[in-house]
């Protein structure tokens, strides 16, 4: 799933929703944003709503490599979404599973940051 820093969450979400950042926790964040991207309201986000998040993600980080943010490179990153975090294979992320998907990605993150004995 696409991975998102809090803080580009909140920028996000500044107009979105009428509360303080001090007043959401990181599971309010996740969930508005979630709710942000799910364009039609089924309380899942399909394939085309993934690759508008990521096409969206790649505008804002001023990610420009052609190659990498190619349609059909775009394609290929929601094709693996959705294999990894798609656990019922309905071809949808629900929001359950997009928490799990960020949880499953926090404990690498915190794994691969972890001080490696000698």
């Amino acid at each position: 799933m696409l991975f998102i820093s809090f803080s580009h969450i909140k920028e996000h979400l500044k107009d979105e929703i009428d509360l303080t950042e001090d007043q959401m926790s990181d599971e309010d964040l996740m969930f508005h944003y979630f709710r942000l991207h799910d364009y039609d309201g089924n309380r899942k986000l399909d394939g085309l709503e993934i690759m508008h998040a990521l096409s969206h993600y790649q505008n804002e980080s001023g990610v420009t490599d052609k190659e990498s943010t190619s349609e059909e490179e775009n394609a290929k990153t929601v094709d693996q979404i959705l294999s990894m975090d798609d656990l019922d294979s309905d071809g949808y992320i629900d929001y359950p599973e997009y928490v799990a998907a960020n949880k499953k990605h926090d404990e690498l993150t915190k794994t691969d940051s972890a001080p490696k004995p000698e």
